[in-house]
């Protein structure tokens, strides 16, 4: 059993465990209502281990309590299934490990049906003081939400969970919607009496309150409280079990990880665009230095009994490894225990593929280039007490008469508080540009690796992050900042001007009165961009804003009337938005030299923008600025290779291991697109800045490529390719 994973004191880094070897993994997604008399009454878990095991399956996620409340296994405290016809869990965990395999336990925490109807002081509350998450979960038996900040989790979590621990032979714990849980305000008996105790204040009820940030990090903190006593609790019972829980320390919580979980996990393929969803995971997941597994769901979506086509599966379990992560496919059982075999035919198909290339995938870090800052100060306070409404909406559409609900990842979780990540995330690899996706503390580490920094509208900036960045341009990197970029400071106070003023030499003015904004780029910008030659529609807030020490090299222009200027009825003409001849023009994007090194700015929402329109010239716009601010000298990678092929360089050992994934889908305005052949791309050049190497080779396939090396450039050619490829660059 390997040792409890914790920080390695000489190198900063974390020490690795099993989890992260350990790459094919398979969750048995089973909630299971009160009322199926048939609950696991037709399973054989030693023939379900076999099919597991011949699947290329190497560790199993088994339910041991499902959102309802119920356990799966013979417990002596726990809430048992009332139809439960064997120990589910613990005969599924035996079997596992019997056939070699590692056993892990699903525990669901921040929904359980059984405990809130039997103890309604304990639910959570929103600001009306109804349970949370709405009178539907009791109407429909979908579930409820006692608060971990209430009794509930010393009188029945942390016991169930060393019951689970002390019986059955569970090499990991994934803990589910504890986190889900801490993004939501919660105004139950216990948040109210702590929260007056330890500030004297009442909980805010909107997000506009001058105390709501305040009450978000108080909120975040119980996280790290509530892992440290699951770690302790497992220390006591079994030392050496790993911890993770669903979502904590992702891309929708990205405040550093506690030292208390093992591995990260997330399950953000819900709909959507599953390789987009799985690289934006990723990439955020790889700058922490835990291990970490993206899990994908091989049916439309969550709740589905349904097959995607298998060339999708292989792509996105391409995409994960690629990213550096560890991958699992999730199957929902029948209610009697029994699994279809259509299923795992797949599962053994993908995982043959993944077997390929897994080897070289593991064991990688990325090699810093450009780096995006996902702000954790700046993420939360878009909205501190405003994550449950999206989420109930979605929750909501699902249950109405009628209706399908967008059960796209990014409504499903907080709607449009990730749009400038996303936005900035989807621009840059659609650009084929290798990027990394950091918080402050990812940033701080290795910030003087990167060629630049891209700040997507990161609007709250701590002083030490606009401190570290100022140095970091002063000594050579290039910035590209765009819309109200630190314009608040790290606890969520607005500011006079921009953070880095100084740095981006413009002053901000005020805010553009208009909802949209163009932007009109001068020749020079432009180049040979594939931007357009004309006013450029931002979908979002703009800015005014004045020139110091910048150049302009872009426009913005307003729209020919503001929306605002008149109080009569609206009329309909087609011209209303669009800019024209005697609009008045400002600043849109500068560039400004600070130090030895470069910063442009744009007076525009961008990236959010980018997302929410998929206009292809905003994308040409972002990758054309970082062009002027990286110098020629840490001009580390570039790829010409179309938008559908996503770029990502890692190292292994003293070697670097570039990679390419290749998407491409069907026609479909709605739903999960189905990738059912991938077109053959390529060749494709490259151009890789490093020391002279001893040999380029082609992985899988083992064939040495033809290079070429001149003045620290490394020229070399990828052979057509389907779903992926990538070259091991030896310089070892």
């Amino acid at each position: 059993m390997a040792e409890i994973m914790r920080t390695d004191e000489e190198t900063g880094m974390r020490k690795t465990n099993w989890y992260g070897d350990v790459v094919r993994k398979h969750w048995l997604d089973f909630h299971v209502n009160d009322w199926v008399t048939e609950y696991v009454s037709n399973v054989d878990p030693e023939e379900q281990a076999r099919i597991f095991a011949d699947a290329g399956i190497q560790a199993v996620g088994i339910f041991f309590k499902d959102h309802y409340g119920n356990c799966s296994y013979t417990t002596d405290i726990g809430h048992r299934h009332p139809n439960l016809a064997r120990d589910y869990g613990g005969d599924m965990a035996l079997a596992v490990k019997d056939q070699g395999l590692r056993p892990l336990a699903y525990f669901s925490v921040g929904v359980d049906r059984h405990t809130g109807l039997k103890n309604p002081t304990w639910q959570m509350r929103d600001e009306n003081g109804h349970p949370r998450r709405g009178a539907w979960v009791m109407e429909r038996g979908i579930g409820g939400s006692p608060c971990i900040n209430s009794p509930y989790t010393e009188k029945v979590v942390l016991p169930e969970i060393a019951e689970i621990a002390e019986r059955y032979p569970v090499e990991g714990f994934l803990l589910d919607m504890a986190t889900w849980q801490v993004m939501m305000p919660c105004y139950c008996e216990s948040c109210e009496r702590d929260f007056k105790k330890e500030t004297g204040e009442e909980i805010p009820k909107l997000s506009e309150d001058p105390l709501a940030f305040n009450y978000r990090m108080w909120r975040n903190r119980h996280l790290y409280d509530f892992h440290a006593k699951v770690r302790r609790t497992l220390d006591s019972v079994r030392p050496g079990i790993l911890l993770a829980d669903n979502i904590a320390y992702s891309v929708h919580f990205p405040d550093p990880p506690s030292e208390d979980v093992d591995y990260l996990f997330h399950d953000p393929a819900s709909g959507g665009l599953y390789p987009l969803n799985l690289s934006f995971g990723a990439r955020f997941f790889t700058t922490t230095d835990y291990p970490y597994e993206q899990e994908n769901v091989p049916a439309q979506g969550w709740g589905d009994c349904s097959l995607r086509p298998t060339a999708s599966l292989q792509l996105e379990a391409a995409t994960n490894l690629m990213n550096g992560s560890t991958l699992s496919l999730t199957d929902q059982p029948y209610p009697d225990g029994s699994i279809e075999p259509e299923v795992y035919q797949a599962i053994g198909e993908v995982y043959a593929y993944v077997k390929k290339i897994e080897d070289v995938c593991r064991d990688t870090t990325s090699q810093p280039y450009v780096a995006v800052l996902h702000s954790a100060a700046s993420h939360w306070s878009r909205g501190p007490l405003a994550w449950s409404v999206p989420f109930q909406d979605a929750i909501d559409a699902v249950e109405a008469p009628g209706l399908r609900a967008d059960r796209s990842w990014a409504h499903y979780v907080g709607a449009g508080h990730l749009d400038p990540i996303q936005g900035a995330h989807k621009a840059l690899v659609e650009s084929g540009i290798h990027i990394d996706i950091v918080n402050e503390d990812a940033l701080e580490r290795r910030l003087d690796e990167y060629a630049a920094v891209v700040l997507p509208e990161q609007i709250a900036l701590p002083e030490r992050t606009t401190d570290l960045l100022r140095e970091f341009v002063r000594a050579g990197g290039g910035l590209v900042a765009t819309g109200a970029v630190g314009t608040r400071n790290g606890e969520n106070s607005p500011l006079d001007d921009f953070a880095l003023s100084d740095v981006v030499g413009v002053s901000l003015v005020e805010k553009s009165p208009y909802p949209v904004g163009y932007l009109k780029p001068h020749a020079d910008f432009a180049g040979n961009s594939r931007m357009h030659n004309m006013p450029l529609l931002v979908d979002g807030d703009c800015f005014h804003i004045q020139a110091g020490s910048a150049e302009v090299v872009a426009d913005l222009v307003d729209p020919i009337r503001s929306w605002l200027e008149t109080d009569e009825p609206e009329r309909f003409f087609t011209s209303q938005d669009r800019p024209g001849p005697g609009n008045v023009t400002r600043p849109g994007i500068t560039l400004n030299r600070f130090g030895d090194g470069s910063a442009v700015y744009v007076a525009a929402e961008l990236c959010g923008g980018y997302k929410r329109t998929n206009a292809a010239d905003l994308k040409h716009i972002l990758a054309r600025c970082l062009d002027l601010v990286i110098a020629p000298e840490r001009r580390k990678l570039e790829v010409d290779c179309p938008p559908s092929v996503e770029v990502s360089l890692r190292r292994k050992g003293e070697d670097l291991i570039l990679h390419l994934a290749n998407f491409h889908a069907e026609k479909r305005d709605v739903g999960t697109p189905a990738v059912e052949w991938l077109p053959t791309v390529g060749p494709i050049p490259v151009k890789l800045r490093c020391a002279r190497p001893k040999a380029v080779t082609l992985i899988p396939e083992e064939q040495a490529l033809d290079w070429t090396y001149d003045d620290g450039v490394l020229n070399f050619e990828f052979p057509p390719f389907d779903i992926h490829t990538c070259a091991s660059v030896g310089l070892g």
